[in-house]
């Protein structure tokens, strides 16, 4: 996986397979673990999402076959110091290309490989709902999963549409345009 930066408010959190930098403004104010065991962390940094300053979630994925791979979600609520299992160990999609919380129980994972899927979940990862596109998708990419709201997120099918949910990602209309 690639590195994404995550910015809350004026802090920023960098994932890389060394840890998690994290800063606020210009300054860097400590590296936290990285929460991927080191059988996850040569496929790259974990994907990660804020829901406050204490509260984070990330998702490690290993190496796949097949067009799945295996995936882990991470819960923390001391602002990344101390990080915990969040349900079961997965196969999903191998392309693990976001993640988005909505600071109120919904947790949303942008996943492609033979398919584009959104994956929901309410329940710190004990069960999943998956959500494809409503054309098809071909596997392509996702990019900019995020919330704008506690119900409204938007993600981008690269390079086809955006979609938009006005239900916290339970459901996601193509915007036409």
């Amino acid at each position: 996986g690639e590195s994404e930066l995550v910015v809350h408010g004026a802090d920023w959190y960098l994932p890389t397979a060394a840890g998690i930098y994290h800063g606020r403004g210009y300054s860097q104010l400590a590296t936290l673990p990285s929460p991927c065991p080191k059988q996850y962390a040569s496929y790259g940094a974990a994907a990660v999402a804020v829901a406050d300053l204490t509260h984070l979630d990330a998702v490690c994925a290993g190496g796949g076959g097949g067009g799945s791979a295996p995936y882990q979600l991470y819960g923390t609520t001391d602002g990344g110091h101390n990080w915990r299992k969040a349900g079961p160990s997965r196969l999903e999609p191998s392309g693990l290309e976001g993640v988005a919380d909505n600071a109120h129980g919904v947790l949303l994972i942008a996943t492609s490989s033979g398919a584009s899927v959104i994956i929901r979940t309410t329940s710190d990862g004990r069960t999943l709902r998956y959500d494809h596109v409503q054309e098809p998708s071909g596997g392509y990419p996702w990019d900019d999963l995020g919330f704008t709201t506690s119900t409204h997120a938007a993600v981008v099918l690269n390079p086809k549409a955006l979609y938009l949910s006005h239900d916290a990602g339970r459901t996601f209309e193509r915007v036409r345009f």
